[in-house]
């Protein structure tokens, strides 16, 4: 009974985020272009629901980001692009690997991660490089960050960027340091940092409908029990779900999957982790089979959705009317 009470008092507050289609950018080669192509790999995840053809997966841009003027960050592993757009979808700088600006030193055989701090430095992470490079605007590397501890051949396999250039990195046999402003420490934490200085994590428990809540005031540095949990929520259609962070407001945001209705949703909960909202991400058929995570940017928890289309790639923002 408790459950139905919470689905029906969070139903009248649904409708709340709004969608505005900022700009359009086309594929293509060209230099305001995103490369995309395929269908070409098998892919077994999110089989269309009125499709009996074996479902294809294309290849293009698969990371993105959004900095506080609304600027637009594109990586692909694929392709080894690496483009930025402002909010009309114009260019601003192309260090792809074909570009003449390109720095083997960026990043490469992959894209896993793009960062854009306050003072609008890019980080690349690539998830097989012992460091991590930190570029201005004109693509000069200003900094590396490589942990201390860090033995020949080990890689930096995991990171985790937080506000106010704090991140966490992860190496060798469950190493990690974590670095802000040009020191190193040992409080690492896979949580985000909220501006209550609380760290906050989502975990979805697989197969069980169940994501689980934590709240601390110390970091959180390796995946927690579930006895530890703060709060939890259920929802037995959930297939799948990842946490997206948490706003200035204080509300965590999850992006989850409903096989049945073939649904993407954000879910937004407030600080004490009722579920307060929620938008409907549209699944649209086209020849295009790409899907990449919506972005929730952390100062306004304003959600960028990236909507494949056959002409180009959509942004869409979703905001508070």
């Amino acid at each position: 009974m408790a459950c139905g009470i919470l689905l029906l008092f969070c139903a009248a507050s649904f409708g709340a985020f709004q969608p505005q289609e900022i700009c359009v950018i086309r594929w293509g080669d060209g230099p305001g272009e995103l490369k995309i192509a395929g269908p070409s790999i098998e892919f077994n995840h999110y089989p269309p629901r009125d499709s009996g053809e074996e479902y294809m997966n294309s290849v293009g841009p698969d990371v993105a980001f959004v900095d506080r003027f609304e600027n637009l960050y594109f990586g692909s592993s694929y392709f080894l692009q690496l483009k930025c757009f402002n909010h009309g979808g114009s260019l601003r700088f192309d260090y792809s690997m074909d570009q003449p600006t390109y720095n083997p030193q960026f990043y490469r055989d992959s894209i896993a991660q793009i960062y854009v701090d306050s003072v609008r430095r890019l980080y690349v992470f690539d998830g097989h490089s012992d460091h991590i490079p930190v570029l201005n605007q004109e693509g000069k590397i200003v900094e590396e960050i490589s942990p201390p501890g860090l033995e020949p051949g080990q890689i930096i396999y995991g990171a985790v960027f937080n506000r106010d250039r704090k991140l966490t990195l992860y190496f060798g046999q469950d190493q990690c340091a974590s670095y802000s402003n040009g020191s190193y420490s040992e409080n690492c934490s896979i949580g985000r940092l909220g501006n209550d200085d609380f760290y906050y994590l989502a975990c979805y428990e697989m197969n069980s409908g169940v994501i689980n809540f934590f709240r601390t005031d110390v970091p959180i540095s390796h995946w927690p029990e579930r006895r530890n949990r703060t709060s939890f929520y259920y929802d037995k259609e959930i297939s799948y779900a990842e946490f997206l962070g948490v706003d200035d407001n204080l509300q965590t945001f999850i992006l989850c999957f409903h096989p049945v209705s073939f649904e993407r949703r954000v879910l937004v909960f407030d600080r004490g982790f009722t579920l307060q909202d929620h938008i409907t991400l549209p699944y649209s058929v086209n020849k295009y089979r790409l899907s990449i995570t919506p972005y929730m940017r952390p100062s306004d928890g304003n959600i960028y959705e990236f909507r494949c289309l056959d002409d180009g790639l959509h942004v869409i923002r979703w905001s508070r009317q």
